[in-house]
């Protein structure tokens, strides 16, 4: 996990002292890394990271992510990563908090090392919905 708020201490409930640990925000990032030098290896590893980040015990949960299109891929993949993330958070039907996913966009201009362009105009924002049946971009 790349970043955690937790609220830690301890409670008396019915006269003895209880300790709590809770969770309130979970963040995972994925901006490329070892074995993301090709738009299949970039997803992977956001994949990874994402299965980690549902993983955690958290009240709110966000994920950075930047992506590549694939081959022949013109229109529309930023939508179609953050499509399968929404179908795997369908995998763990325990959660009900959704997920914020911050997309910023990336390329290769040299190298095979994914860079991200930080400005404005590239970083979207995605909702998946508590039931995790919907995407909505903010």
């Amino acid at each position: 996990m790349d970043t955690i708020v937790v609220d830690t201490g301890v409670r008396l409930k019915t006269g003895s002292p209880r300790a709590y640990f809770r969770t309130h925000l979970a963040v995972e990032s994925e901006l490329g890394g070892t074995g993301a030098s090709s738009p299949y290896g970039v997803m992977k590893n956001v994949g990874e990271d994402f299965v980690k980040l549902l993983l955690v015990r958290a009240d709110r949960r966000v994920m950075i992510m930047t992506s590549l299109p694939y081959a022949h891929e013109t229109e529309q993949h930023v939508e179609r990563r953050v499509e399968s993330l929404r179908q795997l958070y369908q995998h763990f039907p325990a959660l009900s908090s959704g997920v914020l996913v911050m997309h910023i966009e990336g390329g290769q201009p040299k190298s095979t090392q994914v860079k991200v362009r930080i400005e404005e105009s590239t970083i979207r924002g995605f909702q998946i919905s508590e039931n995790g049946e919907g995407v909505h971009e903010l």
